[in-house]
């Protein structure tokens, strides 16, 4: 996906190195599978991320690092 999005965002897939940190909660406990991750770099990033969702019918759930075991947006 980032070889079609205009910021260097890295986009992690089930099939990259460094997957299940990618996808994993703060939770330990929450197990999730999310289609890809998005770790974008700074606020341009998360525009150009969310561009690119609306564009291609992907949903976007934006999860910190806090307490929040499921992504909520």
């Amino acid at each position: 996906m980032s070889a079609v999005m205009a910021s260097p965002t890295t986009i992690c897939t089930s099939g990259d190195a460094g997957w299940d940190d990618a996808r994993r909660a703060w939770n330990l406990a929450v197990d999730q599978h999310p289609a890809a991750v998005a770790l974008p770099a700074c606020a341009q990033d998360v525009a150009e991320v969310v561009r690119f969702a609306g564009r291609h019918g992907l949903r976007v759930a934006a999860q910190g690092t806090g307490h929040n075991a499921a992504p909520r947006s």
